[in-house]
């Protein structure tokens, strides 16, 4: 109801346009690392979004405005609540892939170079590679809790290996802080294969090589984990593939094995927006 100056009611309808009643919509899904949970959505809506809550086992975090969330939690369930500028909400079941830690089979014996472990051929370090790898875990020699680290990480992993310094004395800390990246130089090609030939002939000379993969499941961010062997199978570096790849992940210090459909997998540095001076191709980062 309008009235004027002098008291008299007059009846006006009044249309209200911009009413947004239409939820997001969107996809999810979620990767489970030993015992980390990574989650990444992908949403739209009309309007536009707003925020995420990311439910893990019922257990719901308050809205983030980021579209990706990693947490210390290892769960099968998991759903993301999208809530648009509008406040309509939607709530989105994730796809959920869990990798289990790799179990390398067989008994080392082998060359001065190259161990032959039964299903993979693993690069012949001063520091075995085995013992190496479950240290890392028990000891948490990783970077989740040191963002951005992860090639400091790779590097600290393959020099670790190859000095054979004492593994006991290993803490998290040191591995954050590049003190071994002046001991690496950069492979880059725009052509996988040749990459993958370089690879070889590293882990066959006795070295573990640093390795650019995916940091993201589209491949559009960056992550760098530690080549340390290939497959049995492979005899010549012509054959090697990245399938054939064993590697340490630097986010848990897991070995891995990357012929999963949960697997790092090689990206190029254009693959994540960088172009003209900044942009290369397959990189790997090699011990001299």
């Amino acid at each position: 109801n309008v009235y004027d100056q002098y008291g008299t009611r007059y009846d006006k309808e009044i249309e209200i346009s911009n009413l947004d009643n239409i939820p997001p919509t969107g996809t999810c899904k979620a990767l489970v690392r030993g015992k980390n949970t990574e989650v990444e959505v992908t949403a739209t809506d009309n309007k536009g979004v707003a925020g995420y809550s990311y439910i893990l086992d019922s257990n719901a975090t308050s809205y983030f405005t980021s579209s990706t969330y990693k947490v210390a939690i290892a769960s099968e369930k998991v759903s993301v609540k999208v809530k648009d500028i509008a406040s309509n909400e939607t709530t989105i079941n994730c796809e959920v892939t869990i990798k289990k830690e790799t179990t390398v089979a067989g008994r080392a014996s082998g060359s001065s170079r190259v161990i032959n472990t039964g299903d993979y051929r693993l690069v012949a370090t001063k520091n075995d590679v085995m013992n190496f790898a479950n240290l890392l875990v028990t000891l948490k020699v990783n970077d989740q809790n040191f963002p951005g680290t992860c090639l400091s990480f790779a590097y600290y992993y393959a020099y670790q290996l190859y000095g054979g310094t004492n593994l006991n004395s290993m803490k998290a800390s040191d591995g954050a802080v590049y003190k071994y990246a002046t001991r690496f130089k950069k492979f880059e090609n725009d052509d996988k294969s040749v990459v993958l030939e370089k690879i070889y002939e590293q882990i066959n000379g006795g070295k573990p090589v640093v390795l650019h993969v995916n940091g993201n499941l589209q491949g559009t961010s960056r992550h760098y984990v530690t080549v340390v062997g290939y497959k049995a199978r492979v005899t010549s570096k012509e054959m090697l593939t990245e399938e054939d790849l064993l590697v340490i992940d630097t986010y848990d210090g897991y070995l891995e094995r990357m012929d999963r459909k949960e697997s790092r997998f090689m990206i190029t540095g254009y693959a994540t927006g960088r172009k003209g001076a900044n942009g290369y191709g397959y990189q790997i980062l090699i011990l001299v």
